[in-house]
């Protein structure tokens, strides 16, 4: 079963999915243990669509959660590029018109030059963090867990224990 498969360099951290794994294993009934197959049914459908469940309630929230830090972080960016262009094309020509050599002027073209360059340093500073790396991998994984849920509903559908028993077990391998 997956829950002996994780891996061992994380035992500690990760005893609580071992633990789940296991949990869900009993309250799925073992063949040999005697369950009828509507009972064995039963404990499959109610362990699945729980665990099934809160996974794609949580993925979804965190896809959510990142594809929102993506789009303020990509909003951010082209914010200081446009500034700074305004800076350039609209003020500096403004002051240059005024015959304004004051501290004002040489403070806006200062920030022509400074805001390129602070949002190239949050640009890599959204790289370094990876939103959009995690976003598509929020995305994957939340894809991952529907499809096994609609597999598994097809299973429940038919009667098939044991798809329902093979979707669980590949759930299980393949989430650690």
């Amino acid at each position: 079963y997956a829950a002996d498969r994780y891996l061992s360099a994380y035992r500690s951290e990760l005893d609580w999915i071992r633990d789940a794994l296991r949990n869900l294993r009993l309250l799925a009934g073992d063949p040999a243990a005697g369950l009828t197959a509507a009972e064995q049914a039963r404990r499959l459908v109610l362990a699945g669509t729980a665990w099934l469940d809160s996974q794609i309630a949580y993925f979804e929230n965190r896809v959510r959660h990142h594809e929102a830090n993506v789009r303020r972080a990509n909003r951010l960016k082209k914010a200081f590029f446009f500034v700074s262009v305004g800076v350039v094309v609209l003020v500096l020509p403004v002051f240059h018109i005024l015959g304004d050599d004051s501290m004002r002027y040489h403070l806006a073209a200062f920030g022509a030059g400074v805001l390129p360059g602070l949002g190239a340093a949050y640009a890599g500073y959204c790289e370094m963090r990876a939103f959009e790396q995690e976003a598509r991998q929020y995305r994957d994984t939340l894809g991952f867990f529907r499809r096994a849920r609609a597999r598994l509903d097809r299973a429940q559908a038919r009667g098939d224990l044991d798809t329902m028993r093979e979707v669980l077990y590949d759930l299980g391998r393949e989430a650690l």
